[in-house]
C-alpha cells in the first residue's frame, strides 16, 4: 500500500546523511537508556572502520541491550528474527528488546530495521520505555555524520513550502497483557509512532516533539484513546514551557493506519508534516512560540513505545526526510 502527498519542487534541503536504515555499513549505534550525549559502538557487521548515521534509542530499557552482543549468524529455526526473503544481517536482543538488521534483496533493495519491544514483567507501571531509530542529529555532535545531510544552516519553517517524511512500515505483531491497570497513567499499552524534534533557540530555547500516531493499541484495549486512523491532531502531551509535545494521527492525513500483520504488509508512507506543525505552533497555548521563523527541524525518530505488559514488532525502511523551498 503507498499514501502519498505531494510537494512543489523547487530547492530541497536533506536532513539526513543517508536513507534510512544504513545502506553503506549496515552499523548502527546504540544510545544508553538515558540521553548524555554518548553512543555506544558502532554495533554491526563492521563496527571498527565504520561511522554510522544512525542509531538506536532504548530510553528507560530496564534491561540495557549489550552493543557488543551483536550475533551475525540466524538460522531459520533458532533465530528470533521476522522471518523476511530479506536474510538477516545481524540482531542483538534481550528479554526486552532485539534490534535486527535485514539484508537488501532483489525484491526490496534496502535494508531493513526490526524493531522488538516489550515491558514484559520488569518495566515499572507507568514508565514508557521507547525503542527508536534515529539519524544522529546535532545533539551528538561530537560523531562524524552528525548534523544535516544538507551544508549551510538548516531553513525555518518559515522558509519552506513543505516538509517531505517518507518511510516504509508494516507492524507484524502487537500483544497487551493487564498487568499494571486500566484507563490512566499506569495503563498497559503499546504504539508506533514518526516523530520530528522542531526547536527553537529564539524564545526559550524551547523544543517541540511532534509526532504521528501509526498505531496505538489503547483504542482496541478500553477506549482509552481515539481510533488513530481518525483524521485528528493538535493534541498536546507535553504543556509545560520549555518542552512540548504534540500528537497527530495518521488518519490527519488521510492516510491509513498501521495495522498488526502477520505476514508483514508493507505500507509506504509520503508526507506533508509542515501544515500540521504551523497549526500546532500557532495554538496559542501553554506559551509556544507562534512565530515560524524562530523554528528549525532538529531531529526525528521513528519507532515503538509502550508500558507496562505490552509487546510490538515494527520493521522499517526508506526513511527520508526533505524539506522544500
Amino acid at each position: 500500500m503507498e499514501v502519498f502527498s505531494t510537494c512543489p519542487c523547487m530547492k530541497s534541503f536533506k536532513y539526513l546523511h543517508s536513507t534510512g536504515p544504513p545502506e553503506d555499513t549496515e552499523d548502527l549505534w546504540l544510545a544508553p537508556t538515558t540521553y548524555n550525549g554518548t553512543l555506544f559502538g558502532p554495533m554491526g557487521r563492521r563496527p571498527s572502520t565504520s561511522n554510522p548515521a544512525w542509531f538506536i534509542a532504548q530510553w528507560n530499557n530496564p534491561l540495557p541491550l549489550d552493543p557488543e552482543g551483536a550475533i551475525f549468524d540466524c538460522p531459520p529455526a533458532t533465530c528470533p528474527c521476522t522471518t523476511l526473503d530479506n536474510p538477516v544481517s545481524w540482531h542483538i536482543s534481550n528479554q526486552n528488546s532485539r534490534v535486527c538488521l535485514h539484508n537488501g534483496t532483489s525484491s526490496h533493495s534496502r535494508p531493513i530495521v526490526e524493531l522488538y519491544s516489550t515491558g514484559s514483567t520488569n518495566l515499572l507501571c507507568g514508565t514508557e520505555k521507547d525503542l527508536f531509530l534515529s539519524p544522529v542529529g546535532g545533539i551528538y555532535g561530537r560523531y562524524p555524520q552528525a548534523g544535516p545531510g544538507s551544508s549551510g544552516n538548516p531553513p525555518t519553517l518559515a522558509d519552506l513550502t513543505c516538509l517531505k517524511l517518507s518511510f516504509n512500515s508494516s507492524l507484524v505483531y502487537s500483544n497487551v497483557t493487564s498487568r499494571c491497570g486500566t484507563c490512566g497513567s499506569s495503563l498497559d499499552y503499546s504504539y508506533a509512532t514518526a516523530g520530528v524534534t522542531l526547536t527553537n533557540s529564539r524564545l526559550g530555547p524551547q523544543t517541540l516533539f511532534y509526532q504521528i500516531l501509526l498505531w496505538d493499541s489503547r483504542y482496541n484495549q478500553t477506549s482509552c484513546l481515539e481510533n488513530p486512523c481518525q483524521p485528528k491532531g493538535n493534541r498536546f502531551y507535553f504543556t509545560t514551557f520549555p518542552t512540548y509535545g504534540v500528537n497527530f494521527n495518521i488518519g490527519y492525513f488521510n492516510a491509513s493506519c498501521l495495522m498488526p500483520q502477520s505476514p508483514p504488509v508493507w505500507t509506504y508512507y509520503t508526507l506533508d508534516l509542515l501544515p500540521s506543525m504551523l497549526i500546532a505552533i500557532n495554538t496559542s497555548k501553554y506559551g509556544i512560540d507562534g512565530n515560524a521563523s524562530h523554528w528549525t527541524v532538529g531531529g526525528m525518530y521513528i519507532g515503538v513505545g509502550l508500558q507496562g505488559d505490552a509487546a510490538l514488532t515494527l520493521l522499517l525502511s526508506d526513511i527520508n526526510l526533505v524539506g522544500h523551498m
